[in-house]
């Protein structure tokens, strides 16, 4: 899918949209559970607010339940369905841990009923809403390859009220210019000339275009900037990719915390897994893979294994693509559920 991210702004809007829906379906649940709300049961639900905000922020985040930006209903269904179920899940560790009983599981699991058919509809209405509102005419430049890969992605983003264009990266400057003029949205592909990206992008700007830029390794980096002067003249400094020794102790702690939270309700899926996998092709259960870490240091990533045995023994280390035959019937699960992810996480 197209990684269009959506402001600042906007990401944070759907996150406090989503935390209010959420806090309502638990008033909504004990409305529903009962006549009259004992005073303990309400110490308790106060108690554990502060705690179901920060689970739900983290599995809104780690789900992208607020980049609302491709309609699919599917997709949001699947997503809310499992970043609701881990909340429920340490919502009920949280309530267990912290001795407030007085919040019934009854309650706990009327509310993300609610909150999954609020947080839905709601969520359905935004992007279609924001689907809709992208009415026009899109100009791709960059190489045919890289636009046939995301033509798809790209109509979707227009939804069907538009249409996408490819435009060599090798025609002139002012061609592309001149044809800018007639498009609502501009893309501008990595391998485009730097020079020539420039004088696009202010071109494109002056005249008040939507302009995208698939970012290049270096402008990834360069992102973690901060503005200075040197002289009369200003500069961006890359900022280190180091925390100071505080936020790395701080850092480490909360890594600790939320993998021995997030251990206690998965281990019982991971189980499962584990035992389909085995049984599936009767193969090894988890993958492993050489990374880089910190201070360049190599280290295993460990992940439940959603392809065939040593599915990279021919084709080396490559991304999986759509329809990909290498990934195994319980992989494909897995993969979008992202439970082949959790070994890591716990």
């Amino acid at each position: 899918m197209l990684n269009i991210f959506p402001n600042k702004f906007a990401r944070g809007f759907i996150i406090v949209i989503d935390l209010f829906i959420i806090i309502m379906a638990y008033v909504l649940a004990f409305t529903a559970r009962y006549e009259r709300i004992a005073p303990r049961n309400i110490e308790a639900f106060m108690s554990v607010i502060p705690w179901i905000l920060l689970i739900s922020v983290v599995f809104i985040c780690i789900y992208e339940v607020d980049r609302l930006i491709q309609y699919d209903v599917w997709d949001i269904v699947r997503k809310l369905a499992v970043s609701l179920t881990f909340i429920m899940l340490l919502t009920m560790t949280a309530s267990f841990l912290f001795r407030e009983f007085a919040l019934p599981r009854s309650v706990i699991i009327l509310a993300h009923v609610f909150a999954f058919v609020m947080l839905l509809t709601w969520k359905v209405l935004y992007t279609k809403y924001n689907q809709l509102s992208r009415k026009g005419k899109l100009m791709f430049i960059g190489a045919e390859s890289e636009f046939n890969e995301m033509e798809d992605n790209l109509s979707q983003f227009l939804s069907n009220n538009g249409n996408a264009k490819y435009y060599d990266k090798k025609s002139s400057v002012q061609q592309l210019k001149s044809q800018l003029l007639n498009y609502d949205f501009v893309f501008l592909s990595s391998s485009l000339e730097e020079d020539k990206k420039n004088r696009i992008i202010f071109h494109a700007m002056k005249n008040n275009k939507l302009v995208y830029v698939v970012p290049t390794v270096n402008e990834l980096l360069v992102m973690n900037t901060s503005v200075t002067t040197l002289d009369d003249t200003m500069v961006m400094q890359v900022k280190p990719f180091t925390l100071p020794v505080a936020q790395l102790a701080l850092k480490r702690i909360t890594d600790i915390v939320f993998s021995l939270a997030i251990l206690v309700p998965t281990l019982p899926v991971c189980l499962i897994a584990a035992l389909v996998i085995k049984l599936e092709d009767g193969g090894s259960i988890f993958f492993k893979q050489d990374r880089i870490g910190k201070d360049h240091k190599q280290f295993q990533i460990l992940k439940f294994r959603s392809m065939v045995e040593n599915a990279e023994e021919k084709t080396g280390p490559t991304l999986a693509q759509s329809g990909d035959d290498r990934i195994t019937k319980i992989g494909r699960f897995m993969r979008k559920t992202r439970i082949d992810e959790l070994p890591q996480a716990d």
